[in-house]
Order: structure tokens, then sequence, then C-alpha cells
């Protein structure tokens, strides 16, 4: 197995954990304005992802296979975005609970009756569940990329 096989699993992993995560949120926030079927098909969508996500499953051996391909070993711009996606996902969700705690404060400070307290508070939520998944997506993509491979050269 080499690094670039982890760096794709990795990758793959990382985003199918934020899109059922996003997916889910919009699923169940409830100041959206989708209709219910929308909202069961949603979660329906999310219960698949997840279970894809589980050791053994028919999402995991995809990926594995895929993993194995020649052009996935060779590919510059895979270890690019699978070395700075997470990167930026740690960023762009931060700066979105920076935002919205901010927007809070704000709300509580200055009595604007436009803004909804509850909708930012799920709003703060969310990204803050975003930025823990992707500070775990960055932990996990950076070990994979300092790990050595073992060596069998140690046999006599």
């Amino acid at each position: 197995m080499s690094g670039a096989d982890v760096l794709y699993r990795r990758t793959a992993l990382g985003v199918t954990t934020l899109m059922s995560l996003m997916i889910g949120f919009a699923a169940v926030n409830p100041y959206s304005e989708a209709t219910p079927v929308v909202r069961i098909a949603m979660l329906v969508v999310v219960i698949l992802l997840i279970v894809g996500l589980l050791p053994g499953s028919y999402l995991q051996k995809r990926i594995q296979v895929a993993s194995q391909a020649g052009s996935v070993r060779r590919s510059r711009l895979l270890k690019l975005v699978g070395s700075i996606a997470p990167v930026l996902g740690v960023a762009l969700f931060s700066f979105a609970v920076y935002f919205f705690y901010s927007l809070l404060s704000q709300i509580d400070n200055t009595y604007l009756p436009a803004m909804e307290r509850g909708e930012v508070e799920f709003s703060l939520v969310q990204y803050w569940t975003l930025t823990v998944a992707s500070i775990v997506w960055l932990a996990l993509t950076a070990l994979a990329l300092v790990r050595k491979k073992p060596t069998d050269a140690q046999a006599p």
C-alpha cells in the first residue's frame, strides 16, 4: 500500500463524511423551507452514505479498488488536492464559525428583529461540527502523509 493509495482513500472518505454532514444538517434544519418528502429523501441519502463509510461496505470496497489504479498512484493533482482540501476545510469552516458567533453577539447587542437567533445558533452548531470533522480529516491525512510504509528488509 503506497502513500497515494492511503491519501486517495482518506480524501474520498473525508469528502463523503463532509457531504453526509452537510446533507444531514440541511435535512434537519428547522428553518428550511424544504418539504417533508425532500427532507426524508435527504435523510435516506445520508443513511446510505454513512453505511457506505463502514469498513467492508460497498463504498469502502469501491474506494479500495479505485485506489489501486496506476493513474491514482501517479496523480500529482490528487496529491495536491488531497493535501490541501482538509486545510481549506478547516480554514473555511472555522471562518464560518467565527462569522456566526459574531453575528450572534451582534443580535444580542443590537436587538435586531430581522435576524432569528435560533437560525444563527443552528448554523453555528452546523459549522462547528463541520470544523471538527475537517480537523479530524486533516489529522488523518497528516498521519497518512507522515507515516512511513514498513520495509521487508529486516528478514535474513
